[in-house]
């Protein structure tokens, strides 16, 4: 699928799930947004078929340091049926150093997802909620790796991809005191890229107009490339204040 194909369909799922919005406007839908940091611990696995490594063709961890991680949560809640939307960014680099081989490896990638949700009960942000929709990783990597053995030359690559998977999930909201809650979610997707799965536990302090939340994130994704391919793992804790309106 080209490049610009993703966006089309994301474009095209967010206005689909926009006009149901504005239609539901007047019935007293409840909104947040929730700007999040996240401080994960990035894992990225790389496989590439490298004559001059032999049958050597995976690097773990080519890249394991985060240079930055934010999140942006928008929501709309009606009694049966909502819509949520997430961006997630992060950017990690590291030169590396092992016994056959050094690197030096960056990656920028950014996680758009959009999804409706129905509430299995009918109370707002009460019990067990499905949801499906769209996640799509936008991924911009670049890698050079020199062989300790003077005899090979260094291999640089770089890859610029996106992929646009089908997002299917479930969330569960528990109230644990008047003021305190808990969310559990899990989710996967699966489309152009190989397959991720993430899962999150975050607790919520009520405010006058908003919510603490604090917790932690997992999510895992598989992105292939012709010829090569990615494992990038990211997890930790989270913290976040979402405005309600």
């Amino acid at each position: 699928m080209p490049k610009h194909s993703p966006r089309i369909a994301l474009a095209a799922l967010a206005l689909a799930l926009a006009l149901p919005l504005e239609a539901a406007a007047d019935d007293g839908w409840d909104w947040q947004v929730a700007p999040y940091l996240w401080f994960p611990t990035v894992s990225v696995d790389f496989y590439r078929d490298l004559p001059a490594f032999g049958d050597e063709n995976r690097f773990p961890d080519i890249v394991s340091e985060v240079d930055g991680a934010f999140m942006l949560h928008a929501e709309g809640q009606g009694d049966r049926f909502g819509v949520f939307g997430d961006v997630t960014f992060f950017s990690v680099g590291e030169q590396r150093s092992r016994p056959a081989f050094a690197t030096d490896s960056g990656i920028d990638a950014t996680v758009f997802e959009v999804a409706g949700v129905w509430n299995v009960e009918p109370e707002r942000y009460k019990g067990l909620e499905l949801f499906g929709g769209l996640r799509y990783f936008d991924v911009d990597f670049d890698a050079s790796i020199t062989p300790t053995n003077p005899i090979f030359s260094a291999v640089s690559f770089g890859e610029d991809r996106s992929y646009a998977d089908f997002l299917l999930g479930a969330r569960y909201h528990a109230s644990l005191s008047e003021r305190w809650g808990m969310t559990l979610r899990g989710d996967g997707s699966w489309g152009e890229s190989d397959g991720s799965f993430g899962a999150s536990a975050m607790f919520s302090f009520s405010m006058t107009h908003g919510a603490w939340l604090f917790g932690y994130r997992y999510l895992q994704a598989d992105l292939p490339t012709p010829g090569q391919s990615m494992e990038i793992d990211l997890s930790g804790p989270v913290v976040a204040y979402a405005f309600r309106f």
